[in-house]
């Protein structure tokens, strides 16, 4: 195999997800769009050629959530594409034994496959192309890290090439803090390994950064809009309750557009 890619993910459930979007989409759209972001992101990495000949492990929480995980991977029929790593005991994905956790993955990851290139993902950048994966463990494969940041501060890929040493590369790093990425490149530096920095993208966490994710779908094709179809039906569904019903009776009367067609599709 050519690396592991780590997808580390708080498997969705509503009332418990992207809670910072409940006061605009209540709990249950929340919970809709962060299914729909994992998910996507899932179908992304198991159908993408370049991420063919990799292990790729779920590394999830709360561990109540395995069955579920099981069953979305076998109704698509890539569990055999997929490991299931649950994750050490802990309430947030943001608490600040996140690097413990990391820590956790690499080293499992090491003793179950061997050493390798490693790229971890998380899951809230739905738009991240499969490419930005392989790029990571390209670089992990010439003794290079590569992180791509994110807008907030932190990041939203980080790769680290064979025999990194896990527990020096997040020693350090302050979570859910706007020097998050600075701090884990200046942690791997001090461990005498070059990072190599990708292209910068948005966290989904907030109404604001829901309508930044909208734009650049928007602004996409229809082959890179595909990739997060399951996002761009929820996003859809979103946008058209913001329309309201008399303006719907308007237009169609007017023989104007159907405004209740695909808006990101």
């Amino acid at each position: 195999m050519n690396g592991t890619l780590i997808f580390v993910t708080k498997w969705p459930s509503i009332g418990a997800s992207k809670t910072r979007l409940i006061p605009d989409l209540g709990e249950e759209g929340a919970f809709l769009l962060a299914k729909a972001m994992v998910e996507d992101l899932i179908i992304k990495f198991s159908s993408s050629e370049s991420l063919q000949n990799i292990n790729k492990v779920l590394y999830f929480a709360p561990e109540e959530a395995k069955e579920d995980a099981c069953s979305f991977l076998q109704q698509n029929d890539i569990t055999e594409q997929w490991v299931l790593l649950p994750m050490i005991q802990s309430n947030e994905l943001q608490s600040p034994d996140l690097g413990d956790k990391l820590v956790h993955a690499h080293n499992t990851c090491t003793q179950w496959f061997g050493p390798g290139a490693t790229a971890f993902v998380g899951m809230d950048t739905p738009q991240l192309p499969a490419a930005a994966v392989a790029r990571a463990l390209t670089e992990g494969r010439g003794g290079r890290a590569f992180v791509c940041p994110a807008t907030d501060g932190g990041y939203v890929l980080l790769g680290l090439p064979a025999g990194a040493p896990a527990e020096a590369c997040f020693r350090g790093v302050r979570w859910s803090a706007d020097t998050t990425c600075e701090d884990q490149v200046r942690a791997i530096n001090a461990a005498s390994i070059e990072v190599v920095t990708g292209d910068i993208y948005t966290d989904v966490d907030d109404a604001e950064d829901m309508e930044a994710l909208i734009s650049y779908l928007l602004q996409e094709s229809y082959e890179d809009r595909i990739q997060c179809s399951r996002c761009c039906e929820v996003l859809n569904q979103i946008i058209l309750k913001r329309i309201s019903g008399e303006q719907r009776i308007q237009e169609r009367s007017s023989g104007g557009p159907d405004i209740l067609s695909c808006i990101l599709c």
